[in-house]
């Protein structure tokens, strides 16, 4: 499975398991296509996918909406 981490100065809070794929709120993740953390204390910092960086269209302390990266490929 892909693995999401979130990069920040603060502690965000979150679990893997509210790391979710926007159109079908289910935790598996697609290259190209856009998901969502939930958790606190997430307003600022970078979202990567498997170390890869990923596009950030909205963010927000409870919430960050990010592009899987297109050449995602999985952990070895």
């Amino acid at each position: 499975p892909s693995v999401a981490t979130y990069r920040v100065d603060a502690r965000p809070a979150f679990l893997a398991s509210n790391v979710l794929n926007i159109g079908s709120y289910l935790p598996d993740l697609s290259p190209n296509t856009l998901a969502a953390i939930f958790g606190t204390g997430l307003a600022a910092g970078e979202v990567l996918v498997n170390d890869r960086p990923a596009t950030v269209y909205y963010a927000d302390s409870g919430q960050i909406t990010f592009l899987v990266p297109p050449n995602l490929t999985e952990p070895t």
